[in-house]
């Protein structure tokens, strides 16, 4: 991240298999692993706030459905710290 602060993150599955089930949706930005239930057939899912530190880090987000990992296709992170 550029810098630390409050972050919307929105994960997006329109450009890949929507879950045909409910599920689970992962997001993991370095160290920090969240998840949120999700219904069937969602075509995204948000992490309304989270805190995220400055640095550099890998970030990974992905879907388990029927312990089935499905990548998803769109990450949007929204800075919402002045």
């Amino acid at each position: 991240m550029r810098r630390s602060g409050e972050y919307e993150i929105t994960l997006g599955f329109g450009h890949s298999d929507p879950p045909g089930k409910a599920g689970k949706a992962h997001f993991r930005p370095g160290g920090v692993h969240l998840t949120r239930a999700i219904a069937k057939d969602a075509p995204s899912c948000k992490f309304n706030t989270v805190t995220l530190t400055e640095g550099w880090g890998n970030v990974e987000a992905w879907v388990e459905v029927d312990k089935a990992e499905v990548l998803v296709s769109d990450v949007y992170i929204k800075c919402l710290t002045n």
